[in-house]
């Protein structure tokens, strides 16, 4: 929610602002935030950990995650920049795939885990499928439209009707 609306402020204001760096370093690690805060949250679920410590693992994450913020460039910096964006790559790589097997650290079942990610698997799948009936029921009318009415609207209002793939792809996985 808080990248949309910074990615919206910096459409809106390209032109004034004078360093996006700081605006873009914060959506990256604000990214980075949920697949970490997810993790935490479902390793200490299955745990009777004390509140201070759940307090303090999230406090943790915070933490780091303002370090990384911090470790990417911003204009003033003159040498590479392509070098920390890679480590946030592989930091978000991490994140990401400690949620395939962040419930089965402590468990050692090999049939959980698989299970798990089978399950995780089946809904990538069906969401997939899920978004390609929704872009397909979406986009017939609009190409039915265009055919009938070609003489009322012109291209541009169709194809600033038209959604794309990538929207119901990412509709379909959220839903």
């Amino acid at each position: 929610m808080f990248q949309v609306s910074i990615a919206i402020f910096l459409v809106e204001f390209e032109d004034e602002i004078t360093n996006m760096f700081p605006y873009i370093n914060s959506m990256l690690v604000l990214a980075l935030g949920v697949p970490s805060f997810f993790c935490a949250s479902v390793y200490l679920s299955d745990k009777k950990y004390s509140t201070g410590l759940k307090i303090g693992v999230y406090g943790g994450i915070v933490l780091l995650l303002f370090f990384i913020f911090l470790y990417l460039p911003d204009s003033k910096q003159t040498l590479n920049t392509s070098i920390p964006y890679i480590r946030y790559g592989i930091y978000n790589a991490i994140a990401h795939l400690l949620v395939a097997f962040i419930p089965f650290i402590s468990k050692r079942q090999v049939n959980g885990f698989w299970n798990y990610n089978k399950g995780l698997f089946i809904r990538l799948i069906l969401s997939l499928i899920y978004s390609f009936c929704l872009y397909v029921d979406w986009h017939l009318p609009f190409l039915r439209w265009k055919s009938s009415l070609e003489w009322i609207l012109k291209e541009s209002v169709i194809s600033k009707c038209s959604f794309s793939l990538l929207d119901f792809l990412i509709l379909g996985f959220l839903l």
